[in-house]
């Protein structure tokens, strides 16, 4: 089992009209041999108004071309408070299994019209087969 850190702490400020933001493609998680990820989600403060939500979302694809991410998590929604566990096995039934790379998405349910932001970390761990996982 390696234990690695997917993003470290970042805060993400939105302006009005973006209702997504990615992770950047230098801090994309190279997964080549992993089999099982443990993720846990840290939240330090986040801001929306409006009374929207804002959801963190796992993505993965075969290779570096951002076109072919998908998700690979139900969104998770934001809390500040105890690390949110999101646990995904290599028997996960889905039609999407793990791809090499793995990344994050922000999104906000209707904070579209007004700034929304968010303070966070994600850290990890997976099985796999390598004896090392690096970033893009």
């Amino acid at each position: 089992m390696l234990a690695f850190t997917m993003q470290d702490w970042i805060t993400v400020r939105v302006g009005s009209g973006d209702a997504t933001i990615r992770q950047s493609d230098s801090a994309w998680l190279d997964l080549a041999g992993a089999r099982d990820l443990t993720l846990w989600l840290e939240v330090k403060a986040f801001d929306v108004s409006g009374g929207s939500e804002v959801a963190l979302i796992y993505e993965t694809a075969p290779s570096r071309g951002g076109e072919l991410f998908v998700d690979y998590s139900q969104p998770v929604s934001l809390v500040v408070g105890a690390p949110i566990v999101t646990k995904i096995r290599a028997t996960w039934d889905s039609s999407v299994t793990l791809g090499r790379w793995l990344r994050w998405r922000l999104t906000s349910d209707g904070a579209t019209n007004e700034p929304w932001g968010a303070t966070f970390r994600v850290l990890g761990s997976a099985n796999t087969r390598r004896s090392s996982l690096t970033a893009a």
